[in-house]
């Protein structure tokens, strides 16, 4: 048997960046909506260039996780995709229609778990 047990959470969506506005949201639910995503000051620029909004949504939560957690304590991660970048994807498949170059770059990214690995290399 396996047993676990969540000592704490953390999410980020456009506009519900900290805990008291997720409480607040979950008074009065509505579909999140904008383009903005965290800022990962944390993260080096190089890294952190590459990665689209919804990678920087993950990190950014596994990054806040973290902290919240405390950096002395031995944390189990769980990052579950189903997919990686999905505009890379799509550009990667485009370039294979017209037998253009693939990106190694883009390719590296589009696999469901770069959002994982990134957070690895970090």
């Amino acid at each position: 048997m396996i047993s676990f047990a969540v000592l704490d959470w953390a999410a980020w969506a456009p506009g519900l960046s900290d805990r008291l506005q997720w409480l607040q949201w979950k008074a009065n639910p509505a579909l999140p909506s904008g383009t903005d995503a965290p800022a990962l000051e944390q993260v080096p620029a190089m890294l952190r260039r590459r990665m689209d909004q919804l990678a920087r949504m993950a990190i950014e939560v596994a990054l806040s996780s973290g902290r919240q957690a405390g950096d002395d304590e031995d944390i189990a991660w769980i990052f579950a995709s189903r997919h990686g970048e999905v505009a890379r994807s799509l550009g990667l498949l485009e370039s294979v229609a017209t037998q253009s170059s693939l990106s190694p770059i883009g390719f590296g990214l589009s696999v469901h778990n770069a959002a994982a690995a990134s957070y690895s290399i970090i």
